[in-house]
Parts: C-alpha cells; structure tokens; sequence
C-alpha cells in the first residue's frame, strides 16, 4: 500500500496450461503452500466450454486472499485447460478497499490474457466502486438468513442459485459487507466449480440448484443486514460491525444481534444491554465501554445512573466516569446514598468503582458524609480524608467507630478524636484511638480520667499504668483529686505494687489528702509501703490512719482488702487480723532507730496507736521501745502507751 494515499497495490497470478497446469506470470513470489493452493483452485473445470467461475479463497501461510476467474482456454487448446487470473490481495489491502465488488471488473474473463501485463501488479484507488442498486437476486435473504442467522450450524452455507452473474454479485456483496476479520475467512465458488466432488476448499459460500420455497421470514438485525447488503462502501452499519463484531467469540453470528442494536440506537441501555446478552455482554466489553460512555453523557434522568451500576457496575470498563458527577448531583439524598452503596461494593478496576471515585472526589463533603456507610466509609476516606474531621461521617456505634479506626490507624490522632468525639466518645473509641497514637502527651490521656463515661476514663487509666515510664508525667500533671481516684481504682483492679510508686505519693500530697477516695488512700499507702524511707513514711502519715479506719470498720471494699493482703503478703508477719497486719508491716517496713521512732509516729489516734504498740511488743525489743520513747517525734499518746506496756511487770521472759 502505498504511504499517506489511498492507493492500494494488488498483485496478479495467471495459471494456465503449458505442458500442463501451472503457473505462468506473476508480480508475486507467495511461499510453496500458497502456490499449491492456487494451483489446485485455479483448474476447476467451469460448467461451460464458454463459461466462466469464480473464487475467493484464503491463503493463510502467505497472509494473503485471493479472487480470481477461471474460464475455459477454447478452440486451439487442449481439451479441459483454462486460463486462470487471480488478484492477491494482503490483509491491509483487504481492509482498505471499501468496496470488494468493484474488484471484478479488473479480473480477465476471456480470451488469451497477456502475460506481460499480469507479470505487473496494479496500482488502483482503495475508494474504487462498483454499481450502485445491484440486484442481488431473489436468494439474497437466504443467504443472509443462513451465512448470519443464528440457527445456521454448518460451516458452509449453501444458498439455491439464481444464475452466475447474480450468485458472483451476490457473493460478492456478502464479502464487501464483512468486517477485515471476517473477509480474511471468506470463500466462495459459482459456477460447477463449487459442487465438484473434491474440488476445492470446504467453501464457506456455495451455490446449489434452483429450489422453490417462501422466501424466510428475516428478524430484526437480519432485516437491517439485508438492507445493506446492496450498498456501496463503508455504510455506518459496516463501521460499527468493523468496531465491535470482531470482541465476540463467534463473530458471525454476532452480526444479527449487533445489527439490530445499531439500527435502534434511540433503546433504553437496559434494553440495548438486553440484546447484547445474545452475544455475550462480557465478551463485547469495547461496544458496553461505548454504550455505557454514550449513555452518561446524555443521559437526563439521574436515577439511570443507579440503573447502569446496578447492571454493568461489575464489569471491567475503562469509562470516563466524570459525566456521573452531575447525575449524581440530581439524586435526593436517599437515591445518592444508594448509588454509593452499591458503586462502591465494586471490585478494583470496575465500573462501579470508577464511578464511585468519580462521585465521592466531585461531591460536597456534607452530602457524602450523610451517605457514608460501612461499606464504603474506608474507600470515601482515602478518596476525601477532610471527611475524617465530620462527626456526622463517623458511624454512631461505639464499636463501628472502634474497628474503623483500627483499621485506619493513621487517619485520627488521639486530641483531635477528643476534640470530634467529645462527651460521645465511648470506650471502644477510645481505646482505638489510645492504641493508633501511642507517643500521645501524657496530659491528654490524663484529660480523659475526667470523663463522664467512667468506662473512658477506666481505658485511660489502663494505658497510663500500662506504661510506667509514661505514668510518672502523667502523674505529675494530674490536677483534680477525681483524676487520681479513677487512676487509683484502675490500679487497684491490676495489683500491687504501683508503678513509679514515688510519683504516687508526690501527686498524692500535692492534691491535698483529706479528700482522697478509699482507693487512692490504699494505694498510696502501699506505694508508701513499697517506697520506703523518709519519703514513704511522709506519705504513710496522710495515709495509715484512713487505712486502719477503713479496715478496722470493715469499710474495704473485697479489692481494696485483697490488694492491701498482697501488698503485705510478702513480709512475715504474725498478725492475723488485716489492721493488726498493716500496723506490724508499718513496722516492718520503718521501725524505730536512734533519733525518730520510725512507723510509731504515724498516727496519733488512740485506737490506732494501740494497734501499733501492740504490734510493737510482738515485733520489737523491749531496748527498742526504750529507744523509741527518746524520739522527739513519737506522738503523746502512743508514748503514753509505750510506758504502760514497759511498766507492765508480766512482759514475756523472751521479751529483753
């Protein structure tokens, strides 16, 4: 073909007889198997001495088609040969030539053809015609019913003849209406030619004897087809056949269906999608690409937008899917939420999905957040993260928000969840949120001890004791006793000793002691317990006085008492009684030494005391209870009482 025209270069065999059949001139070198081909089809005997027929048959080893016309060689020659001229055309020359009945014309059909002019290919216009208004016979609409109906089963198609000029236009006008495709497959022979027993390819055409019979009773894609076949070049149905037949996986028998929905292009697309499913609608995915872009772009009802999710929403379609936006514009909020729901259950790389995108990225974020749902929140998020910041986007569950979050754990920070969720926040939010902001300020987990939802403020508290490191800040920036008592009833739930028990005290006595719930009280006098020294027995004296009240009136709740028995587990102690106990393991842990009497200052409640001096005797040596009767810090009335237990004259003899 030649460069940036229309012209077409055809090349031209003759065979005929010269010490027998074989080829005589060519402007072509075609491949052994091709040549033997053309041999073989090239010396049919016509039906006449002075008659003629014609093929059209592939030849697929050489990428080539042939049409050639055989006639008898006449008087003079010897009896049975004949001339043969062929053109051979390549597959692009076969594309571009619009009209195949015009190739006709340039083939010899009598007479001693001149060699030297065959020996030459031709050089023709691609936009080359035939006649127009052709009469085709009275068969040509069986020859459409059975070449394109989809009740046709055999491979070659037989059509009653109606005399060898009509059956060659007929046959060609079959081949000109074809798309490239199906041209490269076509074969025909008329004339004697095409019923002679071993003669030939099992031709996809052929022409047999005259037959009476109704003429049958076309459908609506066979009409349509029917009404072309007479026309001359590229006819808007041969385009669109050209574009779409050749997706289908039998391309011939796509044609009637793919015709009729051509020819009402005015259909609904539910109906057009409807006559497709004849072909194959996941097979043709070019021509539903075509339907469904043609569709958004005139559609004026938005409500067919939902429609052509609903129907085509998982096929894998490469459509602009921008024209959705203003359909989905024109939905009332419940149709809106719908069309999300159900584009945006689509796989990756489908319809519904591309159109679910297009939606959510051309929407105004209030809209999108009322038609959020869990199906389809994560995929709106990624899309339009501002929406993260809405409350009205957000699931109302407590749980619902939870899973969310951990499933996007870095799309919400832990200060600007309080801040969204604030008093609503639940528990299970909450802890979402602790765990996708780990290195959040201890401050702001510590704001959230004071929330109205106990069991928030139980969650922060598990975090902050789950991190002593992190305890000891949060610690020293508690600012409201009602903070440390939540924290204090936590760590009461997981067990001595408290953690960073130094920052326990240190908060305990800078919040003030007297209005310490029962739990802050027990665990700061443990923490006092497990600190020690000058400090731990600081916070020993705000604390060992509530304490005993509350366990000599039974006023210990079960947790409170076994924490306080665990605390003091380890320490070998003789008492029995829980406040007997905790007075032997004050001592324990700071008894008196040479200027300070040690655990017998913490208290100088006369009850109290005694437990003390009386924990004191079992405990001490009576040199020691001498010792601390010399502190300067040993209360009036617990020295009082030491004195009694020295003056008494029936102390133990192990007693010294």
């Amino acid at each position: 073909m030649s460069a940036g025209t229309r012209t077409v270069r055809i090349d031209q065999v003759l065979h005929g007889y010269e010490r027998g059949h074989k080829e005589i001139a060519s402007s072509i070198r075609l491949d052994e198997k091709a040549r033997a081909t053309m041999l073989v089809h090239s010396d049919l005997l016509a039906d006449k001495s002075d008659g003629s027929y014609l093929t059209c048959y592939p030849l697929p080893s050489a990428s080539r088609h042939v049409l050639a016309r055989t006639w008898s060689a006449g008087a003079g020659s010897r009896p049975g040969s004949v001339w043969t001229h062929s053109l051979v055309l390549d597959y692009q020359c076969l594309a571009k030539i619009n009209d195949l009945v015009a190739l006709e014309p340039l083939l010899m059909r009598s007479g001693d053809p001149r060699r030297e002019v065959i020996a030459k290919p031709l050089e023709v216009s691609a936009d080359l015609q035939g006649t127009a208004g052709d009469d085709l016979g009275p068969h040509s609409a069986d020859a459409i019913a059975r070449f394109y109906g989809l009740c046709e089963t055999e491979m070659t198609v037989e059509v009653p003849t109606a005399g060898r000029a009509t059956d060659e236009l007929l046959a060609l006008a079959l081949w000109r209406q074809m798309w490239p495709g199906l041209r490269r497959t076509f074969s025909f022979a008329t004339g004697f030619a095409a019923t002679r027993p071993g003669a030939g390819p099992e031709w996809t055409l052929r022409f047999t004897a005259p037959t009476q019979g109704a003429r049958p009773d076309l459908g609506p894609g066979l009409l349509v087809l029917h009404d072309d076949l007479p026309r001359r070049g590229p006819t808007e149905l041969r385009l669109f056949l050209s574009r779409y037949a050749s997706e289908a996986s039998e391309p011939r028998r796509a044609a009637e269906p793919l015709a009729a929905l051509w020819s009402d292009s005015d259909a609904p697309l539910r109906n057009r999608l409807r006559a497709l499913s004849r072909v194959g609608a996941t097979q043709l995915t070019r021509l539903t690409r075509d339907l469904v872009s043609q569709e958004l772009s005139t559609a004026d009802d938005p409500n067919a937008l939902i429609a052509l999710v609903e129907e085509l929403g998982d096929q894998p379609l490469d459509v602009d899917p921008s024209r959705a936006i203003p359909l989905a514009d024109g939905l009332d909020q419940r149709s809106f939420a719908r069309l999300l729901a159900v584009a945006g259950s689509s796989a990756p790389d489908r319809l519904g999905l591309r159109i679910f995108e297009a939606v959510v990225q051309g929407s105004e974020p209030a809209r999108l957040a009322k038609a959020a749902e869990a199906t389809n929140r994560e995929r709106m998020l990624t899309l339009r993260p501002e929406l993260i910041a809405r409350i009205d986007f957000w699931p109302t569950d407590d749980q619902d928000r939870a899973a969310l979050i951990e499933r996007q754990p870095a799309v919400l920070g832990l200060q600007d969840g309080l801040a969204l969720f604030g008093d609503h926040i639940g528990p299970m939010t909450a802890r979402s949120l602790l765990a996708a902001d780990p290195n959040a300020p201890a401050p702001l987990v510590v704001s959230m001890l004071s929330s109205k939802d106990v069991a928030v403020a139980r969650v922060a508290a598990q975090r902050l004791l789950a991190r002593p490191e992190r305890l000891v800040e949060a610690l020293a920036s508690i600012e409201h006793r009602a903070s440390l008592d939540r924290l204090a009833e936590v760590q009461i739930a997981n067990g001595p000793p408290p953690p960073a028990a130094p920052a326990w005290c240190t908060c305990h006595a800078r919040l003030g002691t007297e209005a310490a719930a029962a739990s802050t009280v027990v665990v700061c006098h443990v923490a006092a317990l497990d600190l020690g020294g000058r400090a731990g027995l600081e916070t020993a004296r705000t604390t060992f006085d509530r304490v005993m009240r509350l366990a000599l009136t039974d006023r210990l709740s079960r947790e409170q008492e076994d924490y306080l028995e665990r605390a003091i587990s380890g320490r070998h102690l003789r008492a029995w009684r829980l406040a007997d106990r905790l007075a032997e393991a004050a001592l324990d842990r700071w008894p008196p030494e040479r200027g300070s009497a040690g655990a017998l200052t913490l208290s100088e409640d006369h009850e109290n005391a005694r437990a003390l001096v009386n924990s004191a005797v079992t405990v001490l040596t009576k040199s020691d209870l001498k010792l601390a009767t010399l502190a300067r810090d040993l209360p009036p009335t617990t020295a009082s009482l030491i004195r009694k237990k020295l003056d008494t004259p029936l102390w133990l003899s192990w007693w010294s």
